[in-house]
């Protein structure tokens, strides 16, 4: 019996969004750094592990290319849930949107999921990643523990998994080149 892994790469051409929310958070890093209040993404994890990337929030800066990406979250995840009907039988929402930009050799490249205890990532439903740039073959995939599935970044594709322990991943090095993505979550409600 083959079962589902229920993560799904949908393919948009929304290329010309991919650009705006690349040329966006360069400003924002620019400006972050020129106004010396420079944000380095750093996070502390509970193995203390370091992350080596930037990244804003754009739902907490209330920027209006969060409104064009949920556009196109929402017809994917519409196709989703008709792959997956128990999913779509929850109620879940989506306003998160956290744009990430990670240097060659930089990132977190520990197993994780993205449900928890803290905060309100208890709610956290299903994971979507948004792929804001092409990178070379066996750089920046996303690798999930549970299924030995690799998804490469490629430009425009969207991600979609279950927050849960079901789908402890990673986000593989880089080497070569910056990786950009657009994340964020489905939330219960």
């Amino acid at each position: 019996m083959d079962c589902p892994t229920f993560i799904e790469t949908y393919k948009t051409e929304e290329h010309e969004l991919c650009d705006r929310i690349i040329a966006r958070l360069e400003e924002l890093l620019s400006d972050a750094e020129q106004s010396h209040h420079y944000m380095d993404g750093t996070e502390m994890h509970g193995s203390a592990v370091e992350r080596k990337d930037y990244s804003f929030n754009f739902k907490s800066i209330k920027d209006p290319l969060a409104v064009d990406m949920h556009n196109v979250l929402g017809r994917c995840v519409k196709e989703y849930g008709l792959k997956y009907p128990g999913f779509a039988s929850q109620g879940c929402m989506s306003d998160d949107m956290k744009v990430q930009k990670t240097p060659p050799k930089g990132g977190f490249h520990t197993w994780h999921c993205e449900q928890g205890s803290q905060n309100n990532s208890s709610f956290r439903n299903l994971t979507w990643t948004f792929y804001l740039n092409d990178l070379p073959e066996g750089e920046g995939e996303t690798e999930f523990l549970e299924y030995g599935v690799k998804v490469s970044p490629k430009k425009a594709d969207l991600c979609l998994f279950p927050a849960a322990w079901t789908h402890t991943h990673r986000g593989n090095p880089v080497y070569t080149h910056d990786k950009y993505i657009a994340t964020g979550w489905y939330y219960l409600v």
